[in-house]
């Protein structure tokens, strides 16, 4: 089942596909929730400086 391809013949196929809408990542999108899930002392060390005062400000319902 080897099959031996020189370095620059590409590959057969049948059709290449359209990049007719970009790719998103989420990197810059909306959200309304954070979940942040983790355990352990660093998980009980997170969870204890949300509680003590950490707040997010919603810039839409303010």
């Amino acid at each position: 089942m080897l099959q031996t391809w020189h370095v620059s013949t590409p590959r057969h196929v049948a059709s290449k596909l359209v990049a007719d809408a970009p790719l998103l990542t989420g990197q810059y999108s909306n959200f309304d929730i954070v979940v942040y899930v983790d355990c352990g002392k660093r998980g009980n060390k997170m969870a204890e400086d949300c509680s003590d005062g950490f707040s997010i400000i919603d810039n839409d319902t303010a």
